[in-house]
């Protein structure tokens, strides 16, 4: 029984110390480096697959958005959507209130999914002309501000929808007053929530279609995320 005892204790001091056992590192690795692409002067050469995402900013902002970009075609096309309707409306009574968020719709989703690539243009344009002139921003930079843009976009959006859910369920004297001098009904304000949800739906489901084409490329055999 003596000796038992002994092997048992040899044994034990023949262990590795749990203090020097190797453990996984704690320590904070840094980010992986820039890719040639999102390090890219922003409209310098071909426009690189990082770079062909969905414009939210633009399709949830969209004037906000061409004024802060300084891009003239996405803020006519806004204004073409919505004042084409409006005077569509006017002049034709056979028109649908429908048919005018269709067309405006449409005509929102087109922006978003074509936004970054005219900007690209516009940008690479400029740098051709304006010899010697930095780019005004990466892409790395541009694709951080988008995120900006989508948190204040989505925010507003939310709003949106919960004023929709109150003016088309509540009928306190206020909410009333509030319909009353916009001429809809509830009815008319619950279409109107729910075509914001399914354009918005339609917007995610555009956006995954671009990214799905972009990583299906032969220019992208790594790949798309974003």
């Amino acid at each position: 029984m003596h000796e038992d005892n002994n092997t048992h204790e040899d044994s034990g001091a023949n262990k590795v110390p749990a203090s020097s056992a190797q453990v996984p590192s704690m320590e904070i690795q840094p980010p992986p480096p820039l890719t040639a692409g999102m390090a890219r002067g922003f409209g310098q050469d071909e426009m690189p697959d990082e770079a062909k995402r969905f414009a939210w900013g633009a399709f949830l902002l969209t004037p906000f958005w061409g004024v802060a970009y300084g891009l003239p075609s996405v803020i006519g096309w806004w204004s073409l959507s919505y004042f084409a309707s409006l005077l569509v409306a006017q002049m034709v009574v056979d028109v649908t209130d429908t048919s005018m968020l269709a067309f405006a719709s449409a005509v929102m989703l087109w922006i978003g999914m074509n936004a970054t690539t005219w900007l690209w243009r516009r940008e690479g344009r400029r740098l051709e002309v304006l010899k010697g002139v930095p780019p005004r921003f990466t892409v790395a930079g541009f694709i951080a501000k988008q995120r900006k843009w989508v948190i204040i976009g989505f925010s507003l959006l939310g709003l949106s929808l919960l004023s929709f859910v109150m003016l088309a369920t509540l009928n306190t004297p206020e909410f009333v007053q509030v319909r009353t001098a916009y001429g809809m009904t509830q009815v008319e304000i619950a279409v109107s929530g729910a075509w914001t949800v399914a354009e918005t739906l339609l917007a995610f489901w555009l956006a995954g279609k671009l990214r799905d084409g972009v990583a299906e490329s032969p220019a992208a055999p790594g790949g798309f995320t974003g």
